[in-house]
């Protein structure tokens, strides 16, 4: 998230964290403007990078950013996102719940867990699994592969990354 070109991000190991934090079930971020000001009233984006390894040496890079959006909440507070550590999940929030506080997660955040366990309904795997002719165990052997993994695809089939929207709301066409 930044505001006036500033930036700032979070490297957060999740498997190091569950392994350290095991009575931890989610991960809620959180963003906060320290002035009078309400996110509607500025450019803020919030995002996610998967980076390939831990104390690598990368340098954030904000064009590298996978999936992002423009955080435009009448607050000066806002829950972005959320993951479910126990799913491995990410889900997006951009939530304001209660446009009086100066500073995010000054509550009971229990009013999220609804917001963060949408995916348990219906997952886009599951959603892949029932627009699918077949599926197939050998992801090699796949027409359409739906992985962010680097995996060898077969002459003529189509991979698709989980931040490219678009690839995946044209198989739902």
């Amino acid at each position: 998230a930044g505001f006036f070109g500033g930036s700032e991000y979070f490297d957060i190991a999740l498997e190091c964290f569950k392994d350290e934090h095991p009575e931890i079930t989610h991960l809620i971020c959180c963003n906060n403007v320290f002035s009078s000001a309400e996110f509607s009233d500025c450019f803020c984006r919030a995002g996610y990078m998967i980076r390939t390894a831990g104390d690598g040496g990368e340098i954030y890079e904000p064009k590298t950013v996978k999936s992002a959006f423009t955080v435009n909440c009448d607050s000066s507070s806002a829950y972005l996102f959320g993951i479910d550590l126990s799913a491995n999940e990410f889900v997006w929030l951009n939530i304001a719940h209660n446009s009086r506080l100066r500073i995010a997660a000054m509550e009971n955040l229990d009013f999220l867990l609804p917001q963060i366990n949408v995916t348990k309904v219906l997952s886009l795997g599951d959603l892949f699994a029932l627009l699918a002719t077949r599926v197939v165990k050998d992801p090699t052997t796949a027409d359409v592969l739906v992985t962010d993994a680097d995996l060898p695809l077969k002459e003529g089939a189509k991979r698709i990354a989980s931040h490219d929207t678009e690839a995946i709301l044209a198989l739902l066409r």
